[in-house]
């Protein structure tokens, strides 16, 4: 019997695509035997797996303008990207991720976390943690944007995407045969080598993690490639957004993040 899986890659505001491809999904009827996700592409796919598709609301009313990316924080110290805002005033009072159905989910919800002392990969089922909420918020901890370690039970973590991106290749290992890949950059990307001052920068915080830095254009470039050529025996269908849609990492602009939730929800219900 065939073993389904659904991956979601990441990418700090390009998310919002994700989101909206994860609602098209479940609305289409789509379900899976396990879910991959890394990054923001986490937090929605948390919301999926609690069968909240409410939580496309979060991209649409609560992330626009300096709501999350803030500016002025830099000013007092604090990070430009507003997790706090994030995680404990929108996932746990605005739109409220309902953690018992969370919980009660029968698949796995595998979130990517990037060990800040090493760079290494770590991969948590999202319904076992003792507080969801806080990986979440480990995964999403962007470097540079959010240049602190977030610690989950005594250890630090930052983005997942560092450590592993596009969690396909763990999904396979896993047995999956038939895997459904949400990207949040158009097919034929490659990724480019971060420059030095980029790694030096975003490596401060956590000195042993440099190593990931400026490797993660080979692990993510890897991926796309794995997803371009599956073993054989594996299926893979990709939902990824059009050049056109031009989305940004830190894009902030209301109707460009309706916009990226709309097509999102479009491309993945032509998909399915």
């Amino acid at each position: 019997m065939s073993r389904t899986a659904l991956v979601v890659e990441g990418g700090g505001m390009r998310g919002a695509y994700a989101a909206g491809a994860l609602v098209g999904l479940d609305a289409a009827g789509e379900r899976f035997d396990a879910v991959y996700a890394s990054s923001s592409g986490a937090c929605s796919a948390a919301y999926l797996h609690a069968r909240q598709p409410e939580g496309l609301r979060i991209w649409q009313e609560h992330l626009d303008g300096a709501k999350l990316l803030r500016a002025r924080n830099l000013l007092v110290g604090r990070p430009y990207l507003d997790l706090e805002y994030l995680v404990d005033e929108v996932f746990a009072r605005r739109v409220p991720l309902d953690l018992a159905r969370l919980r009660a989910a029968e698949a796995p919800l595998w979130i990517t976390l990037t060990d800040a002392r090493t760079g290494r990969a770590e991969y948590r089922d999202l319904r076992r943690e003792a507080d969801p909420l806080r990986v979440l918020k480990a995964t999403a901890a962007l470097p540079i944007a959010y240049a602190r370690p977030v610690r989950v039970e005594g250890r630090p973590y930052l983005d997942g995407g560092m450590a592993d991106p596009i969690p396909v290749r763990r999904a396979v290992l896993e047995g999956a045969d038939d895997v459904t890949v949400v990207l949040t950059k158009p097919l034929g990307y490659r990724r480019p080598p971060a420059s030095r001052g980029t790694v030096l920068v975003g490596s401060l915080p956590y000195p042993g993690a440099a190593g990931a830095f400026a490797s993660l254009h080979e692990r993510y470039n890897a991926a796309l490639d794995f997803v371009a050529k599956p073993p054989e025996g594996v299926r893979v269908r990709v939902v990824a957004p059009p050049p056109e849609l031009r989305l940004s990492r830190l894009m902030r602009r209301a109707e460009d993040l309706r916009r990226a939730v709309a097509q999102g929800v479009d491309d993945a219900m032509h998909a399915a």
